[in-house]
């Protein structure tokens, strides 16, 4: 992947997550329904991650282009990239730097696995089930960790044991270490984005008011259990990617807790936040389309010395974007036409020399003939590269075999992407 690509897709992934913590403040930040305002979180993290990385998949196929009163649509293949050596280096410094913090947050999360591995491994066990009680010597507030509840029972008083069993059980009945497992994951990767480390923060706090709403559902003494959890929280410091309780969430837990009545309305501003991230992340994770002259036209921003002419051919009728069969290259589907470039394409050596790499565009026609029509570059690079993309794509006129709709043959349009890299 290119650095210009990595740096994108970061940037991508932190508005995404700036919008999904936006969104969040404005309506869900109140939300005593803890479910909601957990999966929003999630489900707006998870969004702002994936888009981005498939978004060059989809985000040409929803395009249309007005020539001669006709529509035109285009298909979007699968990229291929062609890496040639380079005896230099290009890693740009802002990878580098990001790089070297992001391996340190890596094994900051290693780290904290170890502990808790490690403080497993000199306890004592006690197994009901699926729920593994883990009693250590430590003087650390009790956590929970997966199905693993970490508790040093001569530091709670008999009354509030039983208390603090529910409570961390919740949090392994809810699949919280999963959310903190994903968020500690993510922070290798989006350590420079405070709104992030805000987002993991609010979702924390979710956690401990479902698993008190959890306890409580159990139980009727709701001042006994607030006493228990004020005394926990002043004990001792706690391993932080644990469940746990915490010291500076011990208020508004209380405070959670005392509201007796859901607030109404919360399916509403739910649904209403997801679909606003839904209509703000597609359009950032998605790159615009490059926009494309007349079709009739073949558009090389420009060639080589002695590079061959590119024929145009016109093209009789619709050109469609998906025919019932669309056409074949070789007697195959037109993955097969990735192959063919794969093995015919070389990098041009003067690209090589001066360092010049990127991706390259380009646009092809396979008509109700069974002909390659109107080759062009829609979106190139230098000279060499992109002559060599079109002179690459010329090789496969004639191998092809046309799409047909209503069984008759039509003309179906393509986008190829070629990515040309330097291999360091």
């Amino acid at each position: 992947m290119e650095a210009l690509q990595i740096l994108s897709y970061l940037l991508k992934v932190s508005i995404g997550v700036t919008v999904v913590w936006l969104l969040w403040h404005a309506f869900m930040r109140g939300e005593n329904n803890f479910a909601l305002s957990r999966l929003f979180i999630l489900l707006g993290v998870a969004l702002s991650a994936i888009l981005p990385a498939i978004a060059p998949e989809i985000s040409l196929t929803t395009n249309s282009i007005i020539t001669n009163q006709q529509e035109v649509y285009m298909v979007m293949l699968k990229e291929i990239a062609v890496t040639a050596q380079n005896g230099g280096t290009n890693t740009p410094w802002f990878l580098m730097g990001y790089g070297a913090i992001s391996l340190f947050f890596a094994f900051r999360f290693n780290r904290r696995l170890a502990s808790i591995v490690a403080l497993y491994s000199k306890a004592n066990k006690q197994r009901n089930g699926s729920w593994i009680i883990v009693n250590h010597q430590r003087d650390i507030p009790p956590f929970s960790f997966l199905n693993l509840c970490f508790i040093n029972k001569k530091n709670i008083p008999n009354s509030s044991i039983q208390d603090v069993l529910d409570h961390e059980k919740a949090h392994f009945s809810k699949l919280h270490s999963l959310d903190i497992i994903l968020f500690e994951i993510l922070s290798i990767f989006q350590w420079f984005n405070p709104l992030f480390w805000q987002l993991k923060k609010r979702l924390i706090e979710v956690h401990e008011y479902q698993a008190d709403e959890g306890v409580l559902r159990k139980r009727v003494d709701l001042y006994a259990y607030q006493e228990s959890i004020v005394s926990l929280a002043f004990n001792g410091i706690a391993l932080p990617i644990g469940n746990c309780f915490n010291k500076s969430l011990t208020l508004k837990r209380l405070a959670m807790m005392n509201l007796n009545e859901k607030r109404k309305g919360a399916v509403i501003r739910f649904s209403l936040s997801l679909m606003i991230l839904g209509s703000l992340l597609f359009p950032i994770a998605c790159e615009k389309a490059p926009e494309t002259s007349e079709l009739e036209e073949v558009v090389v921003t420009a060639k080589s010395e002695g590079a061959a002419e590119v024929q145009g051919s016109i093209i009789d009728g619709e050109v469609f974007l998906v025919a019932e069969q669309m056409p074949k290259f070789e007697g195959k589907d037109v993955n097969n036409f990735r192959n063919f470039i794969a093995k015919n394409l070389r990098y041009p050596e003067l690209a090589k020399k001066k360092g010049i790499e990127g991706r390259v565009f380009v646009q092809f026609v396979i008509t109700k003939s069974g002909r390659l029509g109107n080759v062009k570059v829609i979106r190139g690079v230098d000279s060499t590269l992109d002559q060599a993309a079109i002179d690459v794509v010329k090789l496969s006129d004639g191998l092809w075999t046309p799409g047909m709709q209503r069984d008759q043959e039509v003309n179906v349009s393509f986008t190829f992407p070629i990515v040309f890299t330097l291999k360091k």
